[in-house]
């Protein structure tokens, strides 16, 4: 997270400063200036900690561009940021010449000094409230109140043009006109936003308010949002879960009238319990043939009640820590009451994307095998759906490894069907259709060369699964309280929220 942005001259003068969080103030940019621009010779790192606070800091020409924070910041995302707001800067401000492209050249403190203005707005739409949002170049430059003045900057390891000290004057100046200009911004849009100009931080209302044009009209309006998660799974032979977690994306795609704004709440429901399970044992030792087998005792009935002393409406509010929103969203909100409110752009886009944990499987497969000879071996595999019978799952498709060389199979299943693929080394199990509370079965026996067999025995890799489900959220996050508030127009609206999960690395080890 960011707390503040500047950029220098290769004197130590601030061209640009922009504070985007509390606990840093200005004259921060003089430490700096000490400790690294008057000790050039002396730079060793990119980045400079002292105490709480840390400068992490790139050259570009004459230019010192720096980023300081005062919370564990990825480095690597800051600085790499860093760079791509310097190319972003070239891209809107140099003329490209004839005999080389803005690519091949660097921006002076002159160029920064005329497009003072610009970049202040740019850097209000691209961090908010401290947070490195997405963007695109073209809408950014079309949506940008600031004039920019193209200039044709400075050939790379050429002498670069220096600003006198009247522009640097006239720069000093403008930096304290900003803020009340940001604050300006910031109370009147909060007037359309409904809620107080303190609670709406200017990069963000900036960023809210230009991204629509005005005038939008629809007969007939509709939000239209799309949850699609991405399920990563790997369970250990024991049935131990290595690593279990739901990379999310959320579109939305609206046809709404005026300058809309729009809310809703990420809640995390409590699943019930859906089919009972032993991860931590699903294999117990056998005294007889002093080995570990699974336990295949599992529970088909139904299992949907959630227990009388839980509250099912306890939905409260569970923070999403890994997430990245759109820059029409404005973090405050979400940061302080959790909530997701944004004016949308007149357009299908990707709203925001998350990663987090689950604990509720869709499936589980439960294996037993056992080495018939040296050249045999025998499967009986059980596939458990861990979802309501409501939900359907499509394509689900499981993959058996088998050793290598097996060019005979006898497999038998009580659904779906079953083949041997020879040349992947695989037994493929595929459903078309697949309802919750189903638990089925697969029978095979292989054939193999020996030398196969304990190459296989050795690294056993592990059973995949590929699944669709619609109409199903894996992590038990949901969009709850979606409203739409246009206080000029009163409308209507048709809302409609849609979740898909699909796996994208499945595995269980046997």
């Amino acid at each position: 997270m960011i707390a503040a942005l500047f950029i220098f001259s290769h004197k130590g003068e601030v061209l640009i400063s922009r504070i985007f969080r509390a606990g840093v103030r200005r004259n921060v940019s003089e430490v700096f200036r000490i400790q690294v621009i008057s000790k050039l010779s002396d730079i060793k790192s990119p980045v400079l900690t002292l105490g709480s606070t840390s400068f992490l800091h790139i050259r570009h020409g004459s230019l010192w561009i720096v980023a300081v924070t005062r919370d564990n910041a990825d480095a690597s995302q800051v600085l790499e940021f860093l760079y791509k707001f310097i190319d972003l800067l070239r891209g809107l401000i140099l003329l490209s010449e004839k005999d080389d492209s803005a690519s091949d050249r660097i921006l002076t403190d002159v160029d920064v000094m005329n497009n003072f203005s610009a970049i202040y707005e740019i850097l209000g739409r691209i961090i908010d409230y401290g947070h490195i949002q997405d963007w695109d170049l073209l809408e950014l430059k079309s949506g940008l109140n600031a004039k920019l003045t193209k200039g044709h900057g400075s050939k790379k390891g050429g002498r670069a043009q220096a600003a006198t000290s009247s522009t640097i004057k006239t720069g000093s100046a403008l930096l304290s006109r900003a803020a009340s200009m940001s604050r300006h911004r910031s109370s009147s849009l909060g007037g359309i936003l409904g809620v107080g100009g303190a609670s709406i931080h200017s990069g963000g209302a900036n960023g809210l308010y230009n991204s629509r044009a005005p005038g939008i009209k629809y007969k007939k309006n509709e939000i239209n949002i799309t949850v699609t998660e991405q399920v990563s799974l790997l369970m250990s032979h024991a049935g131990s879960i290595v690593r279990a977690f739901a990379e999310g994306s959320v579109n939305a795609n609206t046809k709404l009238s005026g300058i809309p704004v729009c809310s809703f709440r990420l809640i995390k429901q409590r699943e019930p319990i859906i089919g009972k399970y032993e991860r931590e044992n699903r294999y117990e030792y056998n005294e007889d043939h002093g080995k570990q087998e699974p336990d295949f005792t599992i529970d088909t009935e139904d299992d949907e009640e959630v227990d009388d002393d839980t509250n099912t409406n306890k939905e409260a509010f569970e923070k999403l820590n890994e997430c990245n929103f759109h820059n029409c969203v404005n973090l405050q909100d979400f940061d302080n009451d959790g909530i997701v409110k944004f004016v949308p752009p007149d357009r299908e886009f990707e709203l925001m994307r998350y990663r987090t944990d689950i604990t509720s499987l869709p499936f589980i497969v439960y294996v037993e095998y056992d080495y018939a000879g040296s050249d045999r071996l025998d499967f009986k595999l059980r596939l458990k759906t861990h979802y309501s019978k409501t939900i359907t799952a499509s394509d689900v498709v499981v993959r058996i490894p088998i050793p290598t060389g097996t060019m005979h199979a006898k497999i038998n299943s009580d659904s779906g069907k079953a083949k041997l693929l020879a040349n992947e080394s695989t037994i493929q199990w595929k459903f078309k259709k697949l309802v919750g509370q189903r638990l089925c079965e697969l029978n095979a026996a292989v054939d193999s060369i020996e030398g196969a067999m304990i190459s296989w025995s050795k690294s056993r890799p592990p059973i995949s699964i590929d699944f669709t489900m619609d109409n199903y959220s894996t992590s038990g996050y949901r969009i709850e309280h979606l409203k739409v508030d246009e206080p000029n127009l009163s409308y209507r609206t048709v809302k409609s929220v849609k979740y898909f999960s699909l796996s994208k690395s499945y595995e269980i080890r046997m």
